[in-house]
């Protein structure tokens, strides 16, 4: 579990504070830090534990709420994550809460201290610490993937929705560090589609546990996180994909190397925009109520209609819309189609969120084409996208630069004929697929 995600727990001061070990009365007479320790094997109240500078990989502190106005006088609460290597290999970590006790002469609980860190002032992260890192350098995997998401037929719309957010959020706080320190383009993409999947799963769920316009705002603040993600995210596509595919055919264009120049300055510039908000309140306080929400359709487990039931209506729904653009594809233009390929996509997900409920033959048939498809229509939005980004940097170009953008505009739209009929074809082929949720009706 990342640190991150305990620090949100943390944060939302609904786990580490209600432990028994913080279960007591005392009179403080002095200031003192207490704080509670927790690694796999045990969970303690008590001191830190004493690491050598050999032993610590690497150490961060994460502050949570300001507690200067309180009682609670003697600075904010901290999360403070430290993870080590044995000399036998063996690696271990530990989180612990410390939080600062003035001197007062009161009694406390941890009802008194909840209280006071209710009404205290949130600290913005104004950054993530180092820990993430430490945790890639000894697990050798800088990018980790959550668990995959496994539905039964059993569960209820809210255990649904709660399932859906928990490798949402998880996926999102895997990758959120490596976007924030060095706007990793890996770590972008991945990022990028965790808040997709959360946006899809949002308004298909949201009426099942009654809470639509809650749903809608937290699907709103997801596309700002997103469409911040996707600036950046344009951009690598351009520079890795699109325009390398453009000088390869036309090896002998000398604005290349200008146009390419660009295009990284306006990366880093948006890389820099991007890394600001990630870090700022405004995101850690959208993924605090995600997971809040998260706990909270967790507790409506026991009513609602079944998780079957639910998905074959919504997958009924959203090929139903799918088709209705899909059947006319010889009459769509360039829009059009970059509509249709938002409408597979939202397919997908949805198909995804649900596929270990119905007979895997099949879901895996429907996921391959489509994924075809979609893959066939994001090549025209590549295109549609590369012109977007061309227009926006034509003043900056020197006269080759200008010249290599519009060979790549041409080039672009004889890509776009090309692949038009290709759809067609991907596009049939996805209409013979049988429904799959209807199967067993």
């Amino acid at each position: 579990m990342s640190t991150l995600w305990l620090g949100l727990k943390a944060a939302a001061l609904d786990e580490i504070l209600k432990r028994p070990a913080w279960r007591r009365f005392r009179k403080v007479g002095a200031p003192e830090t207490w704080c509670v320790v927790d690694t796999p094997d045990q969970q303690h109240r008590g001191a830190p534990l004493l690491l050598s500078p050999r032993q610590t990989v690497a150490a961060g502190l994460m502050p949570l709420f300001d507690l200067t106005r309180t009682r609670w006088h003697d600075g904010p609460l901290l999360l403070e994550h430290v993870f080590w290597q044995f000399p036998d290999g063996r690696t271990d970590a530990a989180v612990r809460l410390r939080v600062p006790v003035g001197a007062i002469e009161a009694r406390w609980d941890v009802e008194a201290l909840h209280g006071e860190a209710r009404r205290a002032d949130p600290i913005p992260l104004p950054d993530f610490d180092p820990v993430a890192e430490g945790y890639r350098r000894l697990g050798g995997d800088p990018l980790p993937k959550p668990e995959k998401l496994r539905l039964t037929p059993d569960m209820t719309a809210g255990r649904v929705l709660a399932a859906i957010l928990d490798t949402v959020i998880e996926a999102l706080l895997l990758h959120l560090p490596a976007v924030a320190w060095q706007q990793e383009t890996v770590a972008i993409h991945q990022a990028r589609v965790a808040l997709r999947r959360l946006r899809a799963a949002l308004p298909l769920f949201g009426a099942g546990v009654g809470a639509p316009e809650r749903a809608e705002d937290l699907r709103r603040r997801a596309g700002d996180l997103a469409r911040r993600l996707g600036g950046v995210r344009d951009l690598d596509v351009f520079r890795a994909e699109t325009l390398v595919r453009a000088e390869r055919d036309f090896p002998l264009e000398p604005g290349w190397a200008n146009l390419a120049a660009v295009a990284t300055a306006r990366r880093m510039h948006e890389a820099g925009l991007l890394g600001g908000t990630i870090t700022n309140w405004e995101t850690t306080a959208f993924l605090l109520d995600v997971l809040r929400w998260r706990d909270e359709a967790a507790a409506m487990l026991p009513s609602g209609p079944a998780a079957t039931e639910v998905a074959r209506t919504l997958l009924a729904d959203r090929w139903r819309r799918v088709s209705r653009q899909g059947n006319r594809l010889d009459r769509i233009d360039v829009p059009g189609l970059h509509d249709l390929r938002i409408k597979v996509k939202k397919l997908r997900y949805l198909i995804d969120f649900t596929k270990t409920i119905f007979d895997e033959k099949q879901v895996l048939a429907w996921e391959n084409h489509l994924g075809a498809l979609q893959d066939a229509l994001g090549t025209l939005n590549d295109g549609v996208t590369a012109r977007g980004l061309i227009h926006g940097m034509m003043p900056t170009l020197e006269k080759d630069g200008a010249f290599a953008a519009g060979l790549l505009i041409a080039w672009s739209d004889g890509r776009t004929l090309r692949h038009r009929n290709r759809i067609g074809k991907l596009w049939a082929e996805v209409a013979d697929l049988p429904l799959f949720w209807e199967a067993s009706t």
